[in-house]
This record gives structure tokens, C-alpha cells and sequence, in this order.
């Protein structure tokens, strides 16, 4: 399914069936070709949601970083909307085989440890952070990674679990078992970002304001850090 939007750039969904091809019920992935509609349409809007932000920023968008994207789900839309984008993850097998599948000629990958700092030769000009920093229990060590990974007034955007008591209760109503290592809520690690160097510029709620599952933000590197 590819959607396209009034700016021209066109986002990508990839079709349930593919996906369930390709993953094979993997654990991290499952949820975007969920059988039901309504936990399947949340995750795929918080990547729409972000593809939204990048594709009206007003910033180069020549070298992106997919930090932790091994699942490879966003990778074809950032494809197009930037010149180069590089995958980090430990896995990139799975990233991989959508490339190969998606054609994706402007997608490397790198796979290592998301602590790192020396994965990347060069910084970029973007880092998407898609449900990946509530993962570490120490927030300082893949931070410090994406400052180093980002140029000067780079940006980073980032969607994160609010881990709220809406979002418990849905995960109990959809008999969704919580990640063993969701160690912070979205407020924790955007709390952590704003006091170690990133200016939040916007932010998204998923799927509303009053009922938010999900925070999708812009943010930018100060100069300072």
C-alpha cells in the first residue's frame, strides 16, 4: 500500500501479507500486520505521523540514521524522502530483506551495538528514533550516540510509549504483553532529551491529544552539545 501525500513524497505501507512473509511472527514486528485493524492502524500512524514532520521540516534531507530500525518497516519511506539513509541496528537481517524486496539502492546497513558511537564515519542530518530509547535502561549511553551521529543543529525525531493508564488498560483489553525491557515512558525519555542537549520544536499525539498512546516529536540538537 503506498499513500501519498499533498507534498509529493509518497509514504509507504507495506501490505500485511508481505510483512507476515518477511517476519514470520517476529515478536518486535508483529504488530504491524496485527489482525486487528485497530492496533495495526495505531503503529503504522505513529511512522506516518513522523514521515509527516520530516516531509515539512524546513532541513536537509540528505543523509538520514534509522537508529534501531532493524525491523526495516520505515525504511522505504525514508528512502524517499532522503538522498541516503543508513539502518543501525544488531539485526539487520530482517531490514535487509525489505531493502532487497523494496529495491531500496540509497539504504546501507551497519549493524552493531546502537551504543556505539563509532558506527558512523560521518554525522548526518537526521536520526529517527521510532520506539527505540525507552529500551535502554541507561538513557545517557544511546543519546550520547545520536548527539555524536548528529551534525551541528541536527534533528531528531522520536516516538515513544506514553505508558500511560490508558495505554496499560488497552494493552490488557488487546492482550498485548508489555516489552521486558520498556524500562521509561515517552515523558521520562523526552524529559531526559530536553536536559542533555535537544529543543523539542513539535510534538504529536497518537492517536489524539486526550488520549495519547504514543508521543511523536521533533527535536533539535543545541549547538552547545
Amino acid at each position: 500500500m503506498i499513500q501519498q501525500d499533498p507534498g509529493g513524497v509518497m509514504f509507504i505501507q507495506i501490505q500485511r501479507e508481505t510483512l507476515e512473509q518477511v517476519y514470520q511472527n517476529h515478536p518486535k514486528t508483529i504488530l504491524y500486520f496485527s489482525k486487528n485493524p485497530v492496533v495495526r492502524e495505531i503503529f503504522w500512524r505513529r511512522l506516518k505521523t513522523l514521515y509527516k514532520l520530516m516531509d515539512s521540516a524546513d532541513h536537509s534531507k540528505n543523509y538520514a540514521l534509522d537508529f534501531g530500525g532493524g525491523n526495516g518497516v520505515f525504511l522505504p519511506s525514508l528512502s524517499r524522502l532522503f538522498n541516503h539513509v543508513i539502518c543501525i541496528d544488531l539485526d539487520t537481517q530482517r531490514a535487509s530483506k525489505i531493502a532487497a524486496l523494496f529495491d531500496l539502492k540509497n539504504v546501507n546497513m551497519i549493524s552493531g551495538d546502537l551504543n556505539n558511537e563509532s558506527l558512523l564515519e560521518k554525522p548526518v542530518d537526521v536520526v529517527v528514533a521510532a520506539d527505540v530509547l525507552e529500551h535502554f535502561k541507561d538513557l545517557s549511553r544511546p543519546v550520547r550516540s545520536i548527539t555524536r551521529f548528529l551534525k551541528e543543529g541536527g534533528f531528531l525525531y522520536t516516538s515513544l510509549p506514553s505508558e500511560n493508564r490508558i495505554y496499560v488498560l488497552l494493552r490488557k483489553i488487546f492482550n498485548l504483553k508489555k516489552p521486558v525491557d520498556h524500562y521509561h515512558s515517552g515523558s521520562e525519555v523526552e524529559k531526559f532529551l530536553s536536559s542533555n542537549g535537544f529543543q523539542q520544536l513539535r510534538r504529536r499525539y497518537i492517536p489524539f491529544r486526550f488520549f495519547p498512546l504514543f508521543l511523536v516529536s521533533e527535536w533539535k540538537k543545541s549547538k552547545s552539545s
